[in-house]
């Protein structure tokens, strides 16, 4: 059967997004394997530093510090968080994930509410709704303000972005979606299982936990006006919107993977300019970055209007009454 020129065009379409998928996936399983090495880098520091656990309010207040060993346990256990994470998606999802993906190679394009379909697309969506708003920041020459990243000690650059990954998820996503929604529906007498407004997953996208993200998202993004600057409460919005969602449908351990995808890469960049073998592997390096480059170019402004379009859709079905 003769295929049309828009069949053909989908086709392309969906061959160039997959390619973008499978280079975001390449680029987090690095990510994710550096924390290994990251242990022997960061661990030795942390016995004489300290660090405050804080919430927000959205102003940074501090609970308790954390210091020697302490702080050590802590970092075992941020560490521990992430690496279940990428367990418990893989042991959860990866076996329909694996049956869906290759339904492409069969000439069928799946859509899937499956945490490897999901995570990437958003992900892509949201680098290119920053990257359009780093250009207007810049086109009006407006100057971002941004922490000094390039003189903090390695150490403490792995031991910052890994942390954020999954304090700022305890603290936006638990504590300011989680805990409210478990008040709210112990006030609406729902039954309850009190651990899954802990680890997320299974809600109803409904107009209290609307709210909620909305909420938390706006303390999420003016929490980062400190370190970085106002220019920055947009984006982190935007970003704190996806994590809220992911953390009510799918769960505490997706809102993390999603948050490590954006900070630990950072990290790789910055490690792979101490490692001088890197040097032999230039070509397929930057191979690899073109290819990269080339589909996330087309892949993110369509996983943006593809989601946005769902959104703006979908939002006025959440305040419709029930029968």
């Amino acid at each position: 059967m003769k295929m049309s020129k828009i069949e053909y065009m989908k086709t392309g379409l969906n061959t160039v997004c997959l390619i973008a998928i499978f280079c975001y996936f390449i680029v987090v399983l690095f990510s994710f394997l550096l924390l290994f090495p990251s242990l022997m880098i960061v661990s030795p520091e942390l016995l004489s530093s300290s660090w405050d656990f804080f919430i927000i309010t959205p102003y940074m207040i501090p609970v308790f510090c954390f210091n020697g060993y302490y702080l050590l346990g802590y970092y075992l256990l941020v560490v521990s968080a992430i690496l279940l994470s990428f367990i418990y998606i893989v042991k959860k999802e990866g076996k329909e994930a694996f049956h869906l993906y290759s339904k492409f190679f069969k000439g069928r394009i799946p859509e899937s509410s499956n945490s490897f379909f999901l995570i990437p697309q958003i992900f892509l969506g949201l680098v290119f709704f920053d990257y359009v708003y780093d250009y207007i920041i810049r086109f009006i020459h407006v100057t971002p303000k941004t922490p000094s990243f390039s003189t903090m000690p390695l150490w403490h650059f792995m031991f910052s972005l890994s942390n954020a990954s999954v304090h700022e998820e305890i603290i936006s996503r638990i504590l300011l979606i989680g805990m409210p929604l478990l008040i709210a529906d112990l006030f609406r007498r729902r039954k309850i299982k009190i651990w899954k407004y802990f680890l997320g997953g299974g809600f109803d996208i409904e107009p209290t936990s609307v709210f909620l993200i909305i909420f938390s998202s706006l303390i999420f993004s003016y929490a980062h006006v400190f370190g970085w600057d106002f220019y920055k409460i947009l984006p982190v919005f935007v970003t704190g919107i996806a994590l809220g969602w992911l953390f009510l449908k799918k769960g505490i351990y997706a809102s993390i993977i999603m948050h490590f995808s954006f900070n630990y890469p950072s990290v790789l960049l910055r490690a792979a300019e101490k490692l001088p073998f890197l040097n032999l592997l230039a070509v397929p390096i930057l191979f690899f970055l073109s290819v990269l480059m080339v589909t996330w170019i087309v892949a993110c402004p369509f996983y943006f209007v593809k989601y946005a379009y769902k959104m703006i859709k979908g939002f006025p079905k959440i305040f419709k009454p029930r029968a």
